[in-house]
C-alpha cells in the first residue's frame, strides 16, 4: 500500500457472519390414472454482516496495535495501526409457491407443465467506520432497498422407446435474484455500482437415455442452448482494485454433455463422461469501443467467451467391490476429474486477465460396508496438485488466487439404523 509514495505494509481482516433460515413444504400426489402433481411453498430468510478492517503491520507482518476507529496509523503514528474499515449487512427475504402437473398421455408419452411464482427483496446497509485519510474526511454511508417478482415456466416431454431407451425434451426458465456489491464503500472513494440486477435464463434440453446388454452398458447423451438475460458476471471498479459483480447483457452457451456407465464383470463399475460448451456474450458490453473516451479494456465485445467458463471438462472412475464375508464387502474406487483452461476477463488483452491452466485431480478411496456400516479412508487429490480455479485480479491483489483443495487424508465412519 502506498500513502502519498511513502510504503505502509497492511494487513485486512474480514469477520463475517451468515444466518439463513429456510423452510421446504411439498405434496406430491400418487394416483391411480393417468395425471398427478406437485404443489408446494419455500420461505428463506438471510442475514449476513460483513466488516473490513485495514490495520498496519510490523516487519514480522502482524499488527501494530488493535483497530481503533478514533486512532489513525499516519496521523497518530504507530502503535496506532487503524487505516481503513468499513461494515456492511444484507437481509435477503424469498418466498416462492410452485407446482407442477405430469400426464401419462399414452404407454410411452409422458408430458409435464410447471410453474413457480417467486418474489424476493433486500435491504442492505453500509457504513464507512474509518476513513481512509488522504481521500476522504468524512464517513460515507449506502442503504439500498430493491425487490422483485417473477413467475416461470417449465415443460417436459418424454417418449419411452423400450424399457431400456427413452428420449426427452426439456424448456426451462430460470432466475436468480440480485444483490449489492460489498465494495460500494471503499477506501480511495472511485464510485462503484451500489448493486446488480437480477439475471433470467431459457435452457433447451434434448437427450437421451438408453441402457444395453442387460443394463451393462448405460448411455446418457445431451444437448443443450441457454439463453441467458441481463447475465451477472465477476468484474472490476473503475480503477482496477476492487472485485465486484455486474449485468453483462446477453450471453448464449451451446453445449453436448454424455456420461457412459460399463459393468464388464460383477462388482466392476466402470464410468466416464464429460461436456463440450461454447459460452459467449451475443452483444457487445458498453464501453467496450476502444474509441470510446471512456473506454473500459475489461468490457466484453460480441463473440467473447464468458469467463471462468472451459470449453471442455470431463471425468472417469472405477469401483470394484466384492464379498469379502457373507455379510462384509470391501470396495476400491478411484476417480478422476479434469477441467479445460479458461481466462478470468471476457478479453484476453485485459490488463487483469489471468489465464488459468487447465488441471487434472486424482481421488481414491477404499473401504469396508455391510447393511449398518460404511468404514473407509481416503486420499483426495492425491497428486498434491495446486491447480487454479480462479483468480481474484485486481490492482490490489494481483497475485491472489482460489485454489482447489491440497492433498488431504482422511477415514469416514457411518452407521445406519
Amino acid at each position: 500500500m502506498l500513502f502519498f509514495g511513502a510504503p505502509a505494509a497492511a494487513l485486512t481482516r474480514q469477520p463475517q457472519k451468515r444466518e439463513l433460515w429456510s423452510h421446504e413444504l411439498r405434496f406430491a400426489s400418487s394416483l391411480d390414472g393417468p395425471v398427478n402433481f406437485v404443489i408446494g411453498g419455500f420461505l428463506s430468510r438471510e442475514d449476513k454482516d460483513f466488516d473490513v478492517e485495514v490495520v498496519a503491520t510490523n516487519e514480522l507482518g502482524l499488527p501494530l496495535g488493535p483497530f481503533d476507529i478514533t486512532k489513525d496509523f499516519f496521523l497518530d503514528g504507530p502503535p496506532n495501526a487503524a487505516i481503513f474499515g468499513r461494515t456492511k449487512s444484507d437481509e435477503l427475504d424469498q418466498e416462492a409457491l410452485f407446482g407442477e402437473v405430469t400426464l401419462e398421455a399414452t404407454d410411452k408419452l409422458s408430458l409435464t407443465f410447471g410453474g413457480r411464482y417467486f418474489n424476493f427483496d433486500i435491504v442492505s446497509s453500509g457504513l464507512e467506520t474509518k476513513p481512509f485519510v488522504g481521500f476522504n474526511n468524512e464517513t460515507r454511508a449506502v442503504d439500498i432497498s430493491s425487490g422483485s417478482d417473477t413467475f416461470q415456466i417449465k415443460g417436459n416431454a418424454s417418449y419411452k422407446v423400450s424399457d431400456d431407451h427413452l428420449f426427452y425434451f426439456t424448456a426451462a426458465e430460470g432466475f436468480r435474484v440480485g444483490g449489492t456489491n460489498d465494495a460500494a464503500i471503499n477506501p480511495t472513494g472511485v464510485p462503484v455500482p451500489e448493486g446488480f440486477d437480477p439475471d433470467s435464463l431459457w435452457n433447451y434440453e434434448i437427450g437421451w437415455k438408453g441402457g444395453f446388454f442387460d443394463n451393462r452398458l448405460v448411455v446418457n447423451a445431451a444437448a443443450f442452448v441457454i439463453l441467458w438475460d441481463n447475465i451477472q458476471v465477476e468484474g472490476l471498479d473503475p480503477s482496477g482494485a476492487f472485485p465486484i459483480i455486474t449485468n453483462a447483457g446477453e450471453a448464449e452457451i451451446d453445449g453436448i454433455e454424455f456420461d457412459v456407465t460399463i459393468r464388464p464383470i460383477a462388482g466392476l463399475d466402470l464410468s466416464f463422461g464429460g461436456s463440450w460448451q461454447d459460452a459467449r456474450i451475443t452483444e457487445s458490453q458498453p464501453l467496450s469501443d476502444p474509441l470510446s473516451p471512456s473506454f473500459d479494456p475489461n468490457a466484453g465485445l460480441k463473440g467473447d467467451q464468458l469467463p471462468n467458463v472451459p470449453d471442455f471438462q470431463g471425468f472417469a472412475a472405477a469401483q470394484y467391490e466384492h464379498p469379502l464375508t457373507s455379510d462384509l464387502d470391501g470396495l476400491v474406487r478411484i476417480d478422476i476429474s479434469y477441467r479445460g483452461s479458461v481466462d478470468t476477463q471476457f478479453r484476453e488483452t485485459s490488463p487483469f486477465n489471468v489465464p488459468l491452466d487447465s488441471y487434472t485431480i486424482v481421488n481414491l478411496k477404499a473401504g469396508i460396508t455391510n447393511d449398518h456400516w460404511d468404514l473407509s479412508v481416503f486420499a483426495k487429490n492425491l497428486f498434491d496438485k495446486r491447480a487454479q480455479v480462479d483468480a481474484i485480479n485486481s490492482a490490489q491483489d494481483p497475485f491472489s488466487f482460489i485454489t482447489v483443495r491440497p492433498f488431504t487424508f482422511g477415514g469416514h465412519v457411518a452407521y445406519r439404523f
